[in-house]
Protein backbone atom coordinates (compact mmCIF):
# COMPACT_ATOMS: atom_id res chain seq x y z
CA UNK A 1 0.00 0.00 0.00
CA UNK A 2 1.34 3.46 -0.97
CA UNK A 3 -1.77 5.53 -0.23
CA UNK A 4 -5.30 5.15 1.15
CA UNK A 5 -7.18 8.31 0.29
CA UNK A 6 -10.27 6.83 2.40
CA UNK A 7 -7.66 8.41 5.00
CA UNK A 8 -6.62 11.17 3.36
CA UNK A 9 -2.99 9.16 3.16
CA UNK A 10 -1.75 10.74 0.28
CA UNK A 11 1.89 8.90 0.27
CA UNK A 12 3.74 6.28 2.23
CA UNK A 13 7.15 5.41 1.89
CA UNK A 14 9.30 2.04 2.79
CA UNK A 15 12.45 1.15 4.44
CA UNK A 16 14.43 -1.42 2.90
CA UNK A 17 12.82 -3.97 5.37
CA UNK A 18 9.48 -2.92 3.67
CA UNK A 19 8.49 -1.10 7.06
CA UNK A 20 6.70 2.54 6.78
CA UNK A 21 9.23 5.42 7.10
CA UNK A 22 7.12 8.35 6.24
CA UNK A 23 3.04 9.16 5.53
CA UNK A 24 2.26 12.26 4.43
CA UNK A 25 -1.17 13.44 4.57
CA UNK A 26 -3.28 15.47 1.87
CA UNK A 27 -4.07 17.58 5.26
CA UNK A 28 -0.42 18.52 5.87
CA UNK A 29 -0.19 16.06 8.84
CA UNK A 30 3.02 13.49 8.89
CA UNK A 31 4.39 10.04 9.93
CA UNK A 32 8.11 9.67 10.27
CA UNK A 33 9.13 6.18 11.83
CA UNK A 34 12.81 5.10 13.24
CA UNK A 35 14.01 1.53 13.56
CA UNK A 36 16.95 -0.15 14.65
CA UNK A 37 18.89 -2.49 11.86
CA UNK A 38 16.22 -5.32 13.17
CA UNK A 39 13.56 -3.39 12.55
CA UNK A 40 13.03 -2.48 15.93
CA UNK A 41 10.42 0.70 16.55
CA UNK A 42 12.43 3.50 18.31
CA UNK A 43 10.45 6.46 17.52
CA UNK A 44 7.57 8.03 16.34
CA UNK A 45 7.38 11.51 14.61
CA UNK A 46 4.21 13.29 14.49
CA UNK A 47 3.89 16.44 12.75
CA UNK A 48 0.90 18.93 12.79
CA UNK A 49 0.33 18.56 15.50
CA UNK A 50 3.70 17.94 16.53
CA UNK A 51 4.59 14.88 18.90
CA UNK A 52 6.96 12.40 19.66
CA UNK A 53 7.21 9.13 21.05
CA UNK A 54 10.11 6.80 22.39
CA UNK A 55 10.43 3.53 22.80
CA UNK A 56 13.08 2.31 25.13
CA UNK A 57 12.49 -1.19 25.44
CA UNK A 58 9.62 -1.85 27.75
CA UNK A 59 9.35 1.84 28.90
CA UNK A 60 7.78 4.69 26.36
CA UNK A 61 8.02 8.38 26.63
CA UNK A 62 6.24 11.53 25.17
CA UNK A 63 7.95 14.28 24.12
CA UNK A 64 10.73 13.26 26.51
CA UNK A 65 8.93 12.40 29.40
CA UNK A 66 8.73 8.73 30.59
CA UNK A 67 4.93 8.26 30.22
CA UNK A 68 4.43 4.46 30.31
CA UNK A 69 5.94 1.15 31.58
CA UNK A 70 4.47 -1.98 29.63
CA UNK A 71 4.72 -5.29 31.72
CA UNK A 72 3.79 -8.34 31.01
CA UNK A 73 0.09 -8.26 32.23
CA UNK A 74 -0.27 -4.63 31.87
CA UNK A 75 1.42 -1.30 32.88
CA UNK A 76 2.74 1.42 34.86
CA UNK A 77 2.05 5.14 34.58
CA UNK A 78 2.81 7.96 36.78
CA UNK A 79 1.16 10.83 38.67
CA UNK A 80 4.05 12.97 39.16
CA UNK A 81 6.41 10.85 40.84
CA UNK A 82 4.14 8.42 41.88
CA UNK A 83 3.67 5.38 39.98
CA UNK A 84 0.09 4.13 39.61
CA UNK A 85 -0.66 0.66 38.36
CA UNK A 86 -2.47 -0.71 35.14
CA UNK A 87 -4.00 -4.39 34.79
CA UNK A 88 -5.34 -5.99 31.22
CA UNK A 89 -7.97 -8.66 31.45
CA UNK A 90 -7.62 -10.55 28.47
CA UNK A 91 -9.71 -12.76 26.42
CA UNK A 92 -8.44 -16.43 24.65
CA UNK A 93 -6.54 -14.58 21.72
CA UNK A 94 -4.41 -12.52 23.92
CA UNK A 95 -6.86 -9.18 23.05
CA UNK A 96 -6.86 -6.60 26.03
CA UNK A 97 -10.55 -6.37 26.75
CA UNK A 98 -10.90 -4.16 30.26
CA UNK A 99 -8.11 -2.31 32.15
CA UNK A 100 -8.53 -1.83 35.54
CA UNK A 101 -6.53 0.29 37.72
CA UNK A 102 -4.52 -0.88 41.30
CA UNK A 103 -8.02 -0.10 43.30
CA UNK A 104 -10.33 -2.05 40.49
CA UNK A 105 -11.88 0.97 38.79
CA UNK A 106 -12.68 -0.22 35.06
CA UNK A 107 -10.53 2.76 33.17
CA UNK A 108 -10.95 1.13 29.77
CA UNK A 109 -13.24 -1.48 27.67
CA UNK A 110 -13.12 -2.39 24.71
CA UNK A 111 -15.14 -4.75 22.30
CA UNK A 112 -13.45 -6.24 19.18
CA UNK A 113 -15.16 -7.80 15.71
CA UNK A 114 -13.22 -10.95 14.65
CA UNK A 115 -10.82 -9.07 12.34
CA UNK A 116 -9.66 -6.19 15.39
CA UNK A 117 -12.08 -2.89 15.05
CA UNK A 118 -14.15 -1.67 17.91
CA UNK A 119 -17.51 -2.18 18.52
CA UNK A 120 -19.15 1.21 19.26
CA UNK A 121 -19.71 0.21 23.18
CA UNK A 122 -16.45 0.39 23.80
CA UNK A 123 -15.21 3.16 26.59
CA UNK A 124 -12.59 5.56 26.94
CA UNK A 125 -10.60 4.20 23.92
CA UNK A 126 -7.27 6.89 23.88
CA UNK A 127 -6.50 5.71 27.85
CA UNK A 128 -4.13 3.66 26.82
CA UNK A 129 -3.10 1.75 22.93
CA UNK A 130 -2.41 -1.56 23.34
CA UNK A 131 -5.74 -3.40 22.39
CA UNK A 132 -6.18 -6.56 19.48
CA UNK A 133 -3.78 -9.36 20.50
CA UNK A 134 -1.86 -6.71 22.62
CA UNK A 135 -1.11 -4.98 19.81
CA UNK A 136 -0.36 -0.69 19.77
CA UNK A 137 -3.07 1.07 18.46
CA UNK A 138 -2.14 4.22 16.43
CA UNK A 139 -5.05 6.49 15.56
CA UNK A 140 -3.55 9.31 15.85
CA UNK A 141 -4.25 11.53 12.24
CA UNK A 142 -6.74 8.65 11.64
CA UNK A 143 -4.23 6.07 10.74
CA UNK A 144 -6.43 3.44 12.90
CA UNK A 145 -3.34 0.55 12.14
CA UNK A 146 -2.09 -2.17 14.53
CA UNK A 147 1.85 -2.17 14.51
CA UNK A 148 2.53 -6.18 14.39
CA UNK A 149 6.04 -5.96 14.30
CA UNK A 150 7.38 -7.39 10.74
CA UNK A 151 3.98 -5.66 9.40
CA UNK A 152 1.29 -2.95 9.98
CA UNK A 153 -2.24 -4.03 10.23
CA UNK A 154 -5.52 -2.19 9.15
CA UNK A 155 -8.60 -3.70 11.24
CA UNK A 156 -10.72 -1.75 8.73
CA UNK A 157 -10.10 -3.53 5.20
CA UNK A 158 -8.76 -6.95 7.17
CA UNK A 159 -5.64 -6.80 5.49
CA UNK A 160 -1.81 -5.86 6.58
CA UNK A 161 -0.27 -3.14 4.35
CA UNK A 162 2.91 -5.23 2.81
CA UNK A 163 3.05 -8.60 1.23
CA UNK A 164 3.87 -11.71 2.99
CA UNK A 165 6.91 -12.90 1.96
CA UNK A 166 6.20 -16.51 1.76
CA UNK A 167 2.83 -15.59 -0.07
CA UNK A 168 4.03 -18.26 -2.57
CA UNK A 169 3.16 -20.90 -0.08
CA UNK A 170 -0.12 -20.08 0.14
CA UNK A 171 -1.29 -18.76 -3.36
CA UNK A 172 -4.95 -19.57 -2.33
CA UNK A 173 -4.71 -16.47 0.29
CA UNK A 174 -4.14 -13.19 -0.80
CA UNK A 175 -0.94 -12.17 0.35
CA UNK A 176 -2.21 -9.44 2.56
CA UNK A 177 -4.44 -11.84 4.07
CA UNK A 178 -4.61 -11.93 8.21
CA UNK A 179 -4.70 -15.18 9.79
CA UNK A 180 -5.55 -16.81 6.74
CA UNK A 181 -9.08 -14.67 6.97
CA UNK A 182 -9.74 -16.83 9.88
CA UNK A 183 -9.18 -14.65 13.01
CA UNK A 184 -11.62 -16.53 15.03
CA UNK A 185 -9.14 -19.94 15.31
CA UNK A 186 -5.80 -18.32 14.82
CA UNK A 187 -3.75 -15.07 15.61
CA UNK A 188 -0.68 -13.39 14.39
CA UNK A 189 1.50 -12.27 17.39
CA UNK A 190 4.42 -10.63 15.23
CA UNK A 191 4.45 -11.38 12.09
CA UNK A 192 7.36 -13.73 12.85
CA UNK A 193 8.55 -16.77 12.35
CA UNK A 194 10.96 -19.86 13.92
CA UNK A 195 13.54 -21.91 11.49
CA UNK A 196 15.83 -24.52 11.86
CA UNK A 197 19.20 -24.42 10.48
CA UNK A 198 19.42 -27.95 8.11
CA UNK A 199 23.16 -28.18 8.81
CA UNK A 200 23.67 -28.03 12.86
CA UNK A 201 19.56 -27.99 13.27
CA UNK A 202 19.81 -25.30 15.65
CA UNK A 203 16.41 -22.64 15.80
CA UNK A 204 16.83 -19.12 14.85
CA UNK A 205 13.62 -16.44 14.89
CA UNK A 206 13.24 -14.77 11.50
CA UNK A 207 11.28 -11.68 10.36
CA UNK A 208 8.55 -11.58 7.50
CA UNK A 209 8.19 -14.95 7.08
CA UNK A 210 10.74 -15.24 4.48
CA UNK A 211 12.39 -18.00 2.94
CA UNK A 212 16.07 -18.32 4.21
CA UNK A 213 18.06 -20.14 2.18
CA UNK A 214 19.29 -23.69 4.32
CA UNK A 215 16.54 -23.11 6.36
CA UNK A 216 13.30 -25.31 7.57
CA UNK A 217 10.41 -23.40 7.96
CA UNK A 218 9.03 -24.65 11.05
CA UNK A 219 6.53 -21.94 13.03
CA UNK A 220 4.80 -18.84 14.47
CA UNK A 221 5.47 -17.75 18.23
CA UNK A 222 4.77 -21.07 20.61
CA UNK A 223 5.60 -23.22 17.85
CA UNK A 224 8.82 -24.84 19.38
CA UNK A 225 8.09 -24.95 23.36
CA UNK A 226 4.69 -23.87 23.36
CA UNK A 227 3.68 -21.44 26.65
CA UNK A 228 7.76 -21.80 28.16
CA UNK A 229 8.63 -19.66 24.70
CA UNK A 230 6.92 -16.06 26.60
CA UNK A 231 8.30 -17.05 30.42
CA UNK A 232 11.96 -17.98 28.51
CA UNK A 233 11.70 -14.56 27.13
CA UNK A 234 10.90 -12.75 30.60
CA UNK A 235 14.35 -14.65 31.94
CA UNK A 236 16.24 -13.70 29.06
CA UNK A 237 15.17 -9.93 29.35
CA UNK A 238 14.35 -9.14 32.75
CA UNK A 239 17.46 -11.87 34.68
CA UNK A 240 19.84 -12.19 32.18
CA UNK A 241 19.79 -8.38 30.43
CA UNK A 242 20.04 -10.41 26.86
CA UNK A 243 17.22 -9.37 23.64
CA UNK A 244 14.14 -11.42 23.81
CA UNK A 245 13.58 -14.87 21.99
CA UNK A 246 11.65 -12.99 19.56
CA UNK A 247 14.31 -10.89 18.66
CA UNK A 248 15.40 -10.70 15.01
CA UNK A 249 18.45 -13.47 14.77
CA UNK A 250 17.74 -15.08 17.71
CA UNK A 251 19.55 -18.20 17.77
CA UNK A 252 19.10 -21.60 20.46
CA UNK A 253 19.54 -25.17 20.03
CA UNK A 254 16.76 -28.00 21.83
CA UNK A 255 19.43 -30.13 23.13
CA UNK A 256 19.12 -33.90 21.79
CA UNK A 257 18.67 -36.12 24.74
CA UNK A 258 21.67 -38.23 23.78
CA UNK A 259 23.87 -34.66 24.00
CA UNK A 260 25.42 -33.84 27.29
CA UNK A 261 28.68 -33.84 28.65
CA UNK A 262 29.97 -37.56 29.50
CA UNK A 263 26.40 -38.90 28.21
CA UNK A 264 27.91 -39.96 24.72
CA UNK A 265 28.09 -38.34 21.46
CA UNK A 266 25.48 -36.18 20.05
CA UNK A 267 24.13 -36.57 16.58
CA UNK A 268 25.54 -33.24 14.97
CA UNK A 269 29.49 -32.58 15.91
CA UNK A 270 30.66 -32.79 19.84
CA UNK A 271 30.32 -33.89 23.03
CA UNK A 272 28.12 -30.74 24.85
CA UNK A 273 31.06 -30.56 27.24
CA UNK A 274 33.61 -30.22 24.52
CA UNK A 275 31.66 -27.76 22.46
CA UNK A 276 31.33 -25.71 25.84
CA UNK A 277 35.03 -25.40 26.34
CA UNK A 278 36.25 -25.25 23.11
CA UNK A 279 33.38 -22.32 22.33
CA UNK A 280 31.85 -23.98 19.60
CA UNK A 281 28.00 -24.65 20.79
CA UNK A 282 25.17 -22.03 20.85
CA UNK A 283 24.43 -19.43 23.30
CA UNK A 284 21.07 -20.36 24.45
CA UNK A 285 20.55 -24.40 25.04
CA UNK A 286 17.22 -25.76 26.25
CA UNK A 287 16.87 -29.06 27.55
CA UNK A 288 13.29 -30.69 27.52
CA UNK A 289 11.48 -32.72 30.05
CA UNK A 290 12.82 -36.23 28.94
CA UNK A 291 16.45 -34.82 28.59
CA UNK A 292 18.25 -36.93 31.89
CA UNK A 293 19.71 -33.29 33.02
CA UNK A 294 16.28 -32.13 32.96
CA UNK A 295 15.23 -35.35 34.70
CA UNK A 296 17.82 -35.00 37.50
CA UNK A 297 17.17 -31.35 38.25
CA UNK A 298 13.29 -32.47 38.77
CA UNK A 299 14.52 -33.52 42.28
CA UNK A 300 16.85 -30.78 43.48
CA UNK A 301 16.61 -29.89 47.16
CA UNK A 302 15.81 -26.33 46.42
CA UNK A 303 13.03 -27.06 43.58
CA UNK A 304 11.37 -29.75 45.83
CA UNK A 305 10.92 -27.00 48.66
CA UNK A 306 10.02 -24.79 46.40
CA UNK A 307 7.52 -26.80 45.23
CA UNK A 308 6.24 -27.68 48.63
CA UNK A 309 6.08 -23.67 49.35
CA UNK A 310 3.64 -23.64 46.23
CA UNK A 311 1.14 -26.14 46.95
CA UNK A 312 0.87 -24.60 50.62
CA UNK A 313 0.18 -21.07 49.12
CA UNK A 314 3.40 -19.52 51.08
CA UNK A 315 4.19 -17.46 47.71
CA UNK A 316 3.75 -13.97 46.73
CA UNK A 317 1.66 -14.78 43.80
CA UNK A 318 -0.42 -18.16 44.82
CA UNK A 319 0.50 -21.41 42.60
CA UNK A 320 3.77 -20.57 41.35
CA UNK A 321 6.87 -18.97 42.65
CA UNK A 322 9.83 -16.75 40.43
CA UNK A 323 13.76 -16.10 41.32
CA UNK A 324 14.86 -19.42 43.81
CA UNK A 325 18.32 -19.62 43.91
CA UNK A 326 20.09 -23.08 43.70
CA UNK A 327 23.26 -22.15 45.53
CA UNK A 328 26.43 -24.77 44.37
CA UNK A 329 29.79 -24.29 46.54
CA UNK A 330 33.05 -25.97 46.75
CA UNK A 331 31.12 -28.66 49.23
CA UNK A 332 28.51 -29.48 46.93
CA UNK A 333 31.47 -30.30 44.12
CA UNK A 334 33.57 -32.36 45.91
CA UNK A 335 30.42 -34.55 47.62
CA UNK A 336 28.04 -34.21 44.46
CA UNK A 337 28.56 -37.41 41.97
CA UNK A 338 25.80 -36.45 39.60
CA UNK A 339 26.77 -35.26 36.16
CA UNK A 340 24.15 -32.71 35.59
CA UNK A 341 24.45 -30.97 38.86
CA UNK A 342 28.23 -30.87 38.92
CA UNK A 343 27.88 -29.08 34.97
CA UNK A 344 24.63 -26.79 36.00
CA UNK A 345 25.94 -25.58 39.38
CA UNK A 346 24.17 -22.63 40.84
CA UNK A 347 21.11 -22.40 39.04
CA UNK A 348 17.34 -20.25 39.35
CA UNK A 349 14.28 -22.00 39.45
CA UNK A 350 10.87 -20.32 38.17
CA UNK A 351 7.24 -21.77 38.14
CA UNK A 352 4.69 -20.54 36.25
CA UNK A 353 1.09 -21.41 36.25
CA UNK A 354 -0.68 -22.38 32.97
CA UNK A 355 -2.46 -20.15 31.10
CA UNK A 356 -4.22 -22.88 29.52
CA UNK A 357 -4.55 -25.40 32.50
CA UNK A 358 -4.20 -23.49 36.05
CA UNK A 359 -3.58 -26.97 37.45
CA UNK A 360 -0.28 -27.50 35.46
CA UNK A 361 2.99 -25.43 36.26
CA UNK A 362 5.23 -24.91 34.03
CA UNK A 363 8.77 -25.11 35.37
CA UNK A 364 12.14 -23.53 35.10
CA UNK A 365 15.29 -23.75 35.77
CA UNK A 366 18.03 -21.79 33.91
CA UNK A 367 22.00 -21.25 34.38
CA UNK A 368 24.66 -18.88 32.81
CA UNK A 369 28.29 -19.78 32.84
CA UNK A 370 31.58 -19.58 31.20
CA UNK A 371 34.85 -21.27 30.60
CA UNK A 372 35.65 -19.72 34.20
CA UNK A 373 32.80 -21.10 35.86
CA UNK A 374 33.90 -24.76 35.67
CA UNK A 375 35.39 -26.46 38.31
CA UNK A 376 38.41 -27.94 37.03
CA UNK A 377 39.18 -24.25 35.81
CA UNK A 378 39.89 -23.41 39.48
CA UNK A 379 43.39 -24.57 39.13
CA UNK A 380 46.43 -22.39 38.49
CA UNK A 381 47.49 -22.56 34.73
CA UNK A 382 50.63 -24.18 35.25
CA UNK A 383 48.59 -27.28 37.12
CA UNK A 384 46.13 -27.51 33.89
CA UNK A 385 47.85 -26.44 30.57
CA UNK A 386 45.14 -26.72 28.22
CA UNK A 387 43.72 -24.41 30.13
CA UNK A 388 46.16 -21.56 28.33
CA UNK A 389 45.38 -22.96 24.80
CA UNK A 390 41.46 -22.80 25.20
CA UNK A 391 39.70 -19.96 23.68
CA UNK A 392 37.93 -17.25 25.43
CA UNK A 393 34.34 -17.33 24.91
CA UNK A 394 31.20 -15.69 26.64
CA UNK A 395 28.50 -16.55 29.04
CA UNK A 396 26.25 -19.35 27.39
CA UNK A 397 22.85 -19.40 28.56
CA UNK A 398 21.00 -22.92 29.15
CA UNK A 399 16.87 -23.60 30.24
CA UNK A 400 15.93 -26.79 31.39
CA UNK A 401 12.02 -27.34 31.50
CA UNK A 402 9.31 -29.57 32.49
CA UNK A 403 5.39 -29.53 33.59
CA UNK A 404 3.85 -30.66 36.28
CA UNK A 405 0.91 -30.85 38.34
CA UNK A 406 0.17 -28.94 41.35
Amino acid sequence: MTQDLNKRISSIQYNLLNLPQNITFSTGSTIAYTYDAAGRKLNVTYGTPAKTIEYCGNMIYEDGTLTQILTEGGYVTFSGSTPVYHAYLKDHQGNNRVVINSSGTIEQVNHYYPFGYFFGESTNADTQRYKYNDKEFDEMHGLHWYDYGARHYDPAIMRFTTMDPMCEKYYHLSPYAYCGNNPVNAVDPTGMDWYQNEENQYYTWFSGNEKHKGYTYIGGEGALLGEFEGYINQILTNVYGKDGMFSEGFTMDIVDNNKGALLGKDKINQNFLIEFVNGTGPEFSVFLSDHPYTQSMKSAKDVAQAQKLIKTNQTDVPGQITGVKGEWGVSDALTTFNMAKQFIGSYRYDAFTSEKDPKTLNNIISDSKNLESLLYHITPKKWNHSRASMKHFGNTYQFYIWKSKK
